[in-house]
């Protein structure tokens, strides 16, 4: 896999019978809609620095990293994710303030980095025009409508942490693998694909979406 040159960090609250206190964290690269990797725990420091743990072999590649207002992000951002005095470029959007002048949420860099720098370099990756978590958010909204264990209101809770973890990583490899992303993919002048492309291609990991087939008979990527 390519070094993804941005990374959005984002959570997703699990509900386990008799116990409400955990999240899953996620990253995703928005560029080529890849989810990169997640850990599933309380929410806490340990379960936050997984994520990062798994994402160090990223360290001094990734050229913008965007995240919510969770303040136990940026230590581990500068501890995996920088090399020597060089931080990653670190975009947050806190959405428990909003600015009713501006009609938005307030945004701001980390590491002495200011908002407008900020945006700038989105706008020069191509992923949009300001600080925005949205294209995470979406995929998290899709997760809960496709994973039973997740869905908002549902009767259907899992027994066990392991239960969750097992449903997310079969939805991550479907998502990155098996099913075209529309964005991605080739379309016809009604916007219908022609010709399918998986997060996975985008990031040349494979050459093909997977068949059902392949998923089924454990095909190695």
């Amino acid at each position: 896999m390519t070094s993804p040159g941005i990374k959005q960090i984002d959570e997703v609250y699990v509900k386990i019978q008799g116990e409400k206190r955990f999240y899953g964290w996620l990253a995703y690269d928005p560029k080529n809609k890849y989810i990169i990797d997640f850990v599933i725990g309380r929410r806490d420091d340990d379960t936050s620095e997984g994520l990062f743990k798994k994402l160090k072999r990223f360290r001094g590649k990734v050229k913008l990293v965007l995240i919510d207002g969770y303040l136990g992000y940026e230590k581990f951002i500068s501890s995996y994710l920088g090399i020597k005095c060089r931080k990653p470029i670190t975009g947050v959007i806190n959405k428990s303030r909003f600015c009713r002048k501006t009609g938005k949420f307030y945004t701001y860099g980390l590491f002495g980095v200011s908002g407008k720098s900020v945006e700038e370099v989105i706008r020069e990756l191509g992923i949009g025009e300001e600080i925005t978590t949205s294209l995470i958010e979406n995929l998290n909204s899709f997760i809960r409508d496709s994973v039973q264990y997740l869905v908002r209101r549902t009767k259907r809770l899992a027994r066990e942490l392991e239960w969750v973890f097992r449903a997310l990583s079969g939805y991550f490899f479907y998502h990155n693998f098996v099913k075209p992303h529309w964005s991605l993919s080739v379309r016809s002048s009604k916007n219908w694909i022609v010709d399918g492309a998986t997060p996975g291609m985008a990031c040349g990991i494979t050459c093909a979406p997977l068949s059902l087939y392949e998923v089924l008979t454990f095909h190695q990527l």
